[in-house]
C-alpha cells in the first residue's frame, strides 16, 4: 500500500468570512488532495484547495514561487474588470453576480470616466466592460469611446446574446475601438446550456460568433466549469481549434461560490482538474502537465501574479497539424529569464524585452516560426493560429489565502481605485461600490 504523503508547503494568513477577522493558516499536502487549515474561535478548519498535488506543486515549481517575496502595493493586473450594469437580457441559473432584473443600474458616461482616471493613476492601461450584460447599457457606445479618449485599451465580456440578434453590433463595437470580445461559451450540448443559462438555442452562440468574425474583432472564450459541461471540455477544444478564425484564448474557469449557484453544480472542480481533464480527454494528442505554464514572474510589466491563480497551455495550428509553443521554444530557460529581467514597470518596453528573451531561448531552426505564430498573436489586426487555453479559478470563500489575494491577476475598478476581483465577490461587494 502507498504511503500517504504529509508535507507542509508554507504557512500563510487567511481573512476569514465568519469572524471578518485574519488567521494564521497552514498549506500542507495530504496524500493527494493540498490541504488549508486554521484556527476560528477555537475550531480547526480545513480546507481543500486542490485534490491533485502533483500538478499543483508543478506549477509552483515553474515559476521558482518564493512565499516569502512581497510584491509592490501597486502591481499591475492582468484583467481589470470595470461592472458597468447589473442589468442582463439573461436569466442564468449559474451566475456569480446574480444580477437585478427589476430595478437595474446603469453606470453613467462620467462615472465610467472618473474610474478610469483613477485606474490609470494605479498602472490600468486596459479595462474590460463586464455585467450584468454590458452590451444592453444604453449607453455603451459612449462609454466605449469615452474610455479610449483616455488611451486605455477596452475589452467586453459578454453572453453574446446581442452579438447574435444584432449582426451590425459588432461592427460598432470595433468601430468605437473594442480591443476584444470575450464570448461565454459553456457548452455544445442543448441541455446542458438550458440547465446553465435558462436557454437552449445553441445556435445563438454560433451566430454571434460569425458575426464577430465577420467584423474582423479580435475574440476569446470563456467557459465556466462545473458539474454539468466538466465532461465537454475535450469537446470544446476540438471545436475551437477547427474555427475558420482561431480564438486568441479559450479559458476554462472553476465557478466562483458566490451569486446564483444551484445545488447540483456544486462539486468541487479545481485548475488542477481541468487540466488534468484536458490531458485525459485526449482532445490534444501528446498534451501532458508539462505543457501548462503559471504566468511568468515579469518585473517589465509589473506581473507578479500568484502561481495558483491560473496555468496556460499555448496550441499552434499549422494547417491541420497541432502542436505546441514549447515545442518550439525552451519555455522553462525563458520563464528563469524573464524572472531576472531587472527594469521596473517599463510596458512600452516589456513586449520587445519578452521577444528578445523568446528568441533568445529558442534553438536557431525554429526563431522564424516562433516570430511567424508569436507575433500575429500579438497584433489584433492579424489572423493568428496560436490560441492560449487558460485554466483557473477564484478563491475559496472558506480559505482566503492573503498571499494569493496580494498577488491577484485581476481587479475590480472600484470608485477607490482597483480592488482584488476575489477580495471584491467573497467579501460581498456589489456592482454599485
Amino acid at each position: 500500500m502507498k504511503e500517504k504523503v504529509l508535507k507542509e508547503i508554507e504557512r500563510t494568513k487567511t481573512y476569514c468570512q465568519i469572524c471578518k477577522e485574519t488567521h494564521n493558516a497552514v498549506l500542507r499536502q495530504e496524500g493527494d488532495d493540498i490541504i488549508a487549515e486554521y484556527s476560528c474561535k477555537g475550531e480547526t478548519k480545513k480546507v481543500i484547495v486542490s485534490g491533485n498535488a502533483d500538478i499543483f506543486m508543478q506549477m509552483r515549481r515553474k515559476v521558482e514561487y518564493d512565499e516569502n517575496y512581497i510584491p509592490p502595493k501597486k502591481h499591475r493586473f492582468l484583467v481589470n474588470q470595470l461592472y458597468i450594469t447589473d442589468a442582463c437580457n439573461c436569466s442564468c441559473p449559474i451566475c456569480y453576480i446574480a444580477p437585478n432584473m427589476k430595478n437595474s443600474y446603469f453606470m453613467s458616461v462620467e462615472e465610467v470616466v472618473s474610474r478610469i482616471k483613477i485606474a490609470k493613476s494605479q498602472k490600468t492601461e486596459k479595462v474590460i466592460l463586464i455585467g450584468g450584460e454590458p452590451t444592453i447599457h444604453p449607453d455603451i457606445i459612449e462609454i466605449i469611446k469615452a474610455i479610449r479618449k483616455l488611451k486605455v485599451k477596452v475589452l467586453i465580456a459578454t453572453n453574446g446574446l446581442k452579438l447574435a440578434e444584432d449582426s451590425d453590433f459588432a461592427y460598432k463595437l470595433k468601430r468605437a475601438g473594442v480591443y476584444s470580445v470575450s464570448l461565454q461559451f459553456d457548452t455544445l450540448n442543448r441541455t446542458t446550456l438550458k440547465k446553465m443559462r435558462g436557454y437552449d438555442d445553441i445556435d445563438l452562440k454560433f451566430k454571434a460568433i460569425k458575426n464577430i468574425q465577420n467584423a474582423n474583432l479580435r475574440y476569446g472564450l470563456i467557459c465556466t466549469v462545473n458539474s454539468f459541461n466538466e465532461n465537454e471540455i475535450g469537446d470544446l477544444i476540438k471545436w475551437a481549434i477547427d474555427l475558420p478564425t482561431l480564438p486568441r484564448f479559450f479559458a476554462f474557469q472553476t465557478m466562483a461560490e458566490i451569486g446564483r449557484f444551484p445545488l447540483e453544480a456544486r462539486k468541487k472542480i479545481t485548475r488542477e482538474k481541468i487540466i488534468k481533464n484536458i490531458i485525459t480527454s485526449g482532445c490534444l494528442p501528446g498534451a501532458k502537465t508539462e505543457n501548462f505554464w503559471p504566468i511568468p514572474f515579469f518585473q517589465p510589466l509589473g506581473y507578479f501574479v500568484h502561481p495558483d491563480c491560473a496555468a496556460n497551455l499555448f496550441v499552434v495550428r499549422d494547417k491541420k497539424k497541432i502542436f505546441f509553443l514549447d515545442d518550439l521554444t525552451d519555455l522553462s530557460s525563458l520563464f528563469k529569464d524573464m524572472r531576472k529581467a531587472k527594469l521596473k514597470d517599463c510596458p512600452k518596453l516589456a513586449l520587445f524585452i519578452a521577444i528578445y528573451l523568446l528568441i533568445k531561448n529558442t534553438r536557431f531552426k525554429n526563431i522564424s516560426k516562433i516570430l511567424k505564430y508569436f507575433l500575429p498573436f500579438q497584433n489584433p489586426k492579424k489572423q493568428n493560429d496560436l490560441m492560449m487555453i487558460g485554466t483557473g479559478g477564484f478563491v475559496s470563500q472558506n480559505f482566503e489565502d492573503t498571499q494569493r489575494i496580494s498577488r491577484c491577476g485581476a481587479a475590480v475598478l472600484t470608485e477607490k481605485g482597483n480592488v482584488s476581483l476575489c477580495s471584491y465577490f467573497s467579501r460581498g461587494c456589489r456592482i454599485s461600490c
